[in-house]
């Protein structure tokens, strides 16, 4: 058995993407190639709904406090790491000055690996935001984190260009790997036909609200274009509301488990999302959308696609064309062709291949 060690900003119950992410790949690794997951959370107030000090059958730990000797304290006793790692999920500011300086000093003690997966970078905005004043300081942590790492891995090629800027060492290979979805996976692509004209707006609540708030001239469009009888909003109840000038019908189902959202996502035609279309490959809604052949329509100023995605063959836009259905089908089959590249059985060989190299 190889122990590690994986440190996320927080873990279920709480809403946390990240944390799910982890926690899907712990069950395979410790199912397939018998390495054993530990937690350390990043959120000192976390508390299980499992048995106390675990989240499922793997132990969960969370610091003490959100300071570097607290952290080594945690993590002192393990020899491999994975960093799950975001600025915001460990720091109110996206500064965990904390987090970077434990790890140095967890470093100098013991020989050890640190694998980080970067799911964020840095933020940037206008003169009036703090990501504006901090952009150089969240930049700095990146480095420094970058710097002490024996492998590192992100899940587009923008922030690999962005990393390889950073890296002080040229022989660390940076790893682009699009993410898995954390709601499972199809086994295999029911066409179009069969679905019900159903649409699906599944994620976070902020991204969500915002497609209501800002894109519901355009969402009725694509379901007038689409025939689209019913939208299935999935996800935490978002407040305020007026879902009366959609012209479909919204059924608000709240958080779900993941058979039922997979039923969902199976059985229907199309879904929306607004993301940036050139780091597309980090979100895990996206992922979903794609592992179950479901037509994504995104929502976006026009950026440059990357990670082998395409306009036209991996998602449409709510300007697109919904007419023809066997183009339709053609891009339903493209999304899931594309996802299969990196599955999350694909994606745990490859985290395992690191860990025990």
């Amino acid at each position: 058995m190889v122990r590690l060690l994986q440190i996320v900003p927080d873990l279920p119950p709480s809403v946390n993407g990240l944390g799910d992410y982890a926690l899907n790949l712990a069950r395979p690794l410790y199912s397939n190639y018998g390495i054993v997951t530990e937690f350390a959370v990043g959120n000192p107030n976390w508390k299980s709904t499992d048995r106390p000090g675990y989240v499922e059958n793997f132990k969960a730990t969370p610091v003490q406090s959100r300071k570097a000797d607290a952290l080594v304290e945690l993590i002192k006793d393990h020899e491999i790491v994975i960093l799950h790692y975001v600025g915001y999920g460990y720091a109110k500011r996206g500064c965990p000055f904390w987090l970077v300086h434990g790890l140095e000093e967890w470093k100098k003690q013991r020989n050890c690996k640190l694998i980080t997966m970067f799911h964020e970078l840095y933020a940037s905005g206008t003169i009036q935001s703090s990501a504006f004043w901090l952009h150089n300081i969240q930049k700095k942590i990146c480095q420094n984190i970058l710097s002490i790492s024996q492998a590192s891995i992100t899940s587009n090629r923008h922030y690999v260009e962005l990393l390889q800027k950073l890296q002080n060492n040229t022989e660390l290979k940076i790893l682009s790997l699009p993410v898995f979805s954390n709601v499972g996976e199809a086994a295999y692509n029911k066409p179009l036909i069969e679905r019900d004209k159903h649409l699906i707006i599944f994620g976070g609540k902020s991204k969500r609200r915002l497609i209501y708030k800002n894109s519901v001239d355009k969402l009725n469009f694509v379901c007038n274009s689409l025939d689209i009888t019913k939208i299935i909003d999935i996800g935490e109840p978002i407040s305020g509301i007026n879902y009366d000038i959609i012209n479909i019908d919204v059924m608000c189902i709240g958080k779900q488990e993941r058979n039922i959202i997979c039923y969902y996502l199976t059985n229907s035609m199309a879904a929306f999302l607004s993301y940036p279309s050139n780091v597309l490959a980090k979100s895990t809604v996206f992922a979903a959308y794609c592992s179950h052949g479901i037509i994504p329509i995104l929502e976006t100023k026009y950026q440059k696609v990357k990670d082998d995605i395409a306009y036209g063959t991996h998602y449409l836009t709510p300007s697109s064309s919904f007419e023809n259905l066997h183009e339709l089908q053609t891009i339903s089959n493209q999304v899931f062709d594309w996802y299969q590249s990196h599955t999350l059985e694909k994606q745990t060989k490859i985290f395992s291949d690191i860990i025990k190299d």
